[in-house]
């Protein structure tokens, strides 16, 4: 650090302009589109976008509860999906809401009930995945999840089939609100999740002359299960 100033000096020059100390200004933007686009709709317009997006482009199966039926439905759902083991988030969101082993029956495992790596290798052999997600962004259709002890990156991922649960009010019209959010996150001192993770619907490619193939690298199928609480 002793020859800093000298450095420093030494790159302006050779840039033809003098030494800068303080930051230049962003420039200011073109537009606000980012936190005002669809800021307008409402609750039920957001979700109704929300489930065009992902039903016909990111091929996600959307259903909608309401908080009293949300086990139920989770039980179904993974009934649905075949037999084989149902893996749920430890998050405390899901516990509210009545999702527990119990209530979803004998084959039925907690992240975090085994130690380190073996959560990992028992999530690659599970039929289905059940994760809160914390957010929904209505104009992509996108699910975001936060990780962390509760709630491992595995439990979406390596399952064959994915159960999203998020609340109604908690869908925003888009990324731009996200960013928002995170960053008053981040201001307020609140610690930040360990990964943030958005997901389209199941694993899919269109590399190929752009013909869509589901199931490629992930979870063959997803299901985003909105809980209705507004």
């Amino acid at each position: 650090m002793k020859n800093r100033e000298a450095f420093l000096g030494a790159l302006a020059a050779k840039l033809g302009r003098p030494v800068r100390t303080e930051p230049i200004p962003s420039a200011k933007p073109v537009n606000d589109y980012a936190l005002t686009r669809f800021a307008d709709r409402s609750p039920d317009e957001l979700l109704k976008m929300f489930f065009e997006i992902s039903g016909s482009v990111n091929l996600a199966d959307c259903r909608l509860t309401t908080a009293a039926g949300a086990a139920r439905a989770v039980k179904d759902i993974a009934a649905e999906l075949g037999d084989g083991e149902v893996l749920l988030s430890a998050e405390k969101a899901l516990k509210d809401l009545g999702v527990t082993t119990e209530a979803i029956g004998p084959n039925a495992w907690e992240w975090g009930s085994v130690e380190g790596r073996k959560n990992a290798e028992r999530a690659s052999t599970s039929r289905t995945g059940v994760v809160w997600a914390e957010n929904a962004l209505a104009e992509s259709g996108t699910m975001v999840l936060f990780s962390s002890v509760e709630n491992g990156r595995s439990v979406s991922l390596l399952p064959q089939n994915t159960i999203f649960v998020v609340k109604k009010s908690a869908i925003l019209p888009r990324l731009g609100m996200l960013s928002k959010k995170l960053h008053d996150r981040f201001a307020a001192g609140t610690p930040m999740p360990s990964c943030i993770n958005l997901v389209g619907g199941p694993s899919s490619t269109a590399d190929i002359e752009l013909v869509k193939v589901v199931g490629v690298h992930g979870p063959l199928k997803a299901v985003y299960l909105v809980i209705e609480d507004l």
